[in-house]
């Protein structure tokens, strides 16, 4: 879990580490925006998240399938305490769900409120991870940016928002975001979420695909205001992996126990990546009016999954 926050950290505390490998143009503008990001206390974004998958049982073209996932949404954020108001549509297999989503630091732990209807019926759930937006900057943290942003360099420009925007390119590798990390504490947290074991040993991945990222800076106030990853290679690489976990989740739950990994193989059930792709844009800076949470998604019962009709 540390090491996937900080693939998301990267795009906001990448400036500081560059410059501390060069004083060029370059890594002092990256520098002076983060610093500026990090005294926000509201910020909105639009973001869309573009996923194609292709399914197929024994093989078999008469039983393949392609499945195409958009996710489009707007999200209202308050930085301190951490609030925000997330409206969403997750349009699969050719319907639309709509979804609307309040997030909220209670107590420094996040607590997540869903809504398939609009706001008819709420859903409350605890992920189990911190409600704070806090990142850290140890010597270990810095060492580690700085080896992900020496590829990092500036690719040309783009309008966001109707305002220029410079743009810079770089790639983040597999062994640089697992590169550290605590597998064991990795693994009992998934086994956790997912409520089946989990091993260190089954995240032993070796070297999976990398992933290009583009941020921009604005070149009136000097925001970051788009940040795109392209997660197509990095998840292609992990599909056999989330495959087989897959399918020990589901025994788990039919009370197969170890018949998961013979289940799989007699099915001959694949499942891979064509596309995956991540873009958001923020803007409204210090401009987004404060919400309230409403009192019927803060009173809704506790749930361990979320169900989403559709």
């Amino acid at each position: 879990m540390t090491r996937i926050k900080k693939l998301l950290a990267v795009l906001l505390i990448l400036a500081l580490t560059l410059s501390l490998s060069g004083c060029g143009m370059f890594e002092m503008k990256l520098a002076k925006a983060v610093l500026s990001m990090k005294k926000l206390d509201s910020l909105r974004t639009d973001f869309s998240v573009d996923l194609d998958m292709s399914i197929s049982i024994f093989g078999n073209a008469a039983l393949s399938s392609d499945i195409d996932v958009d996710v489009n949404g707007t999200a209202d954020l308050i930085t301190g305490p951490l609030k925000g108001k997330i409206d969403l549509d997750i349009t699969a297999l050719n319907e639309t769900t709509p979804l609307l989503v309040y997030l909220e630091n209670a107590a420094g732990n996040l607590l997540l409120y869903f809504s398939p209807d609009e706001g008819g019926t709420w859903q409350k759930y605890d992920p189990k991870v911190s409600g704070t937006l806090q990142i850290d900057l140890g010597k270990e943290e810095l060492s580690w940016l700085t080896k992900v942003a020496s590829s990092f360099q500036e690719t040309g420009t783009e309008t966001v928002k109707g305002s220029q925007a410079a743009a810079y390119s770089g790639v983040i590798k597999w062994e640089d975001i697992t590169s550290g990390a605590d597998m064991e504490a990795l693994a009992k947290e998934m086994s956790d979420a997912l409520g089946t074991p989990v091993s260190s040993s089954d995240l032993n991945l070796g070297s999976a695909g990398d992933v290009p990222v583009t941020l921009c800076i604005d070149n009136k106030n000097g925001m970051i205001t788009k940040f795109t990853m392209d997660l197509t290679s990095l998840m292609h690489s992990l599909m056999p992996f989330v495959m087989d976990l897959a399918m020990k989740v589901i025994a788990e739950k039919g009370g197969l126990g170890s018949f998961a990994s013979f289940a799989g193989g007699l099915l001959q059930v694949s499942l891979d990546v064509d596309r995956f792709f991540v873009s958001t844009e923020l803007y409204d800076f210090d401009a987004v009016a404060d919400f309230a949470i409403p009192d019927e998604a803060q009173n809704a019962p506790l749930v361990s999954e979320i169900h989403v009709p559709g």
